[in-house]
């Protein structure tokens, strides 16, 4: 097994089966429940609730709460401006710095999300980091082990896993395969991707920016896309696979000689 392998079923684990084990606790039964805050020992700019329920949440001072927030575990971190809007959902070892979270967006395990914007009904994690002004808008996902910076993912997106969104803009409904990455930066400057409405990406792709992925086209898994795609069209950009019958053998069997004559030199 290996370490991906690995992280990926911590992160099934944490996100699935380990809140089960967690007391959740409601701010809708006490509205107030997460006003009730004294300083805490460590640090002056550090609030601490004092309810038992709410132990191992900390804000600073100038966080803002809704009403029915819901805290499955702890610890987490709201530091900063950050405006934490009713009907969230968050779960442990999260840090929340600067950021707005409209109503009902569900913050899994293990996540780092900063100085942007997260509409209603959008759910983030496990092990995601948003930063840098990124807005995910209405019902986005993203998911385990997805990076977005600078970037705005439109309504409904979804980039389920594996994948780096810097300097992108997402139309609605697109669909992010996992091991995609926006190649924004060469070595001077960083430049746009921009993916539109209902656009399919291919799983393991590179887009190498600045590039546009026009409404409703699809891009084969494993390309790098270097010019733009237009709506409706089909992207292959791959090497043509060629299968030598018998190699294989003949291959191995030659790297061992070669293995052999080091041996003896």
């Amino acid at each position: 097994m290996n370490v991906t392998t690995i992280i990926l079923l911590l992160a099934l684990y944490i996100s699935t089966i380990a809140p089960a084990a967690y007391d959740s606790s409601s701010s809708c039964e006490n509205s107030s429940q997460l006003k009730h805050l004294s300083k805490s020992e460590e640090a002056d700019d550090i609030l601490a609730c004092e309810d038992l329920q709410c132990e191992g949440l900390f804000r600073s001072k100038e966080a803002e709460f809704g009403n029915c927030i819901t805290i499955i575990g702890t610890p987490i971190y709201i530091l900063g401006k950050s405006r934490i809007g009713s009907g969230c959902t968050l779960y442990p070892f999260s840090v929340i710095k600067d950021c707005i979270l409209e109503e009902n967006t569900t913050v899994l395990p293990n996540c780092v999300l900063e100085n942007s914007t997260f509409k209603s009904n959008s759910k983030i994690g496990p092990f995601a980091y948003v930063s840098e002004g990124s807005v995910i808008e209405e019902g986005a996902v993203i998911g385990a082990f997805v990076q977005v910076k600078r970037s705005v993912v439109g309504a409904g997106t979804k980039a389920q896993h594996l994948t780096y969104l810097g300097d992108a803009h997402t139309g609605k409904n697109v669909n992010i395969g996992g091991g995609t990455i926006t190649c924004n930066y060469n070595g001077v400057s960083k430049s746009k991707t921009i993916i539109n409405d209902h656009a399919l990406i291919g799983s393991n792709n590179s887009l190498v920016a600045p590039v546009t992925i026009g409404n409703g086209a699809m891009t084969a898994a494993g390309s790098t896309i270097t010019e733009d795609v237009p709506d409706d069209s089909l992207a292959i950009a791959r090497s043509k696979q060629t299968n030598k019958p018998q190699y294989a053998s003949k291959l191995l069997a030659k790297f061992r000689a070669l293995k052999e004559q080091k041996k003896d030199a």
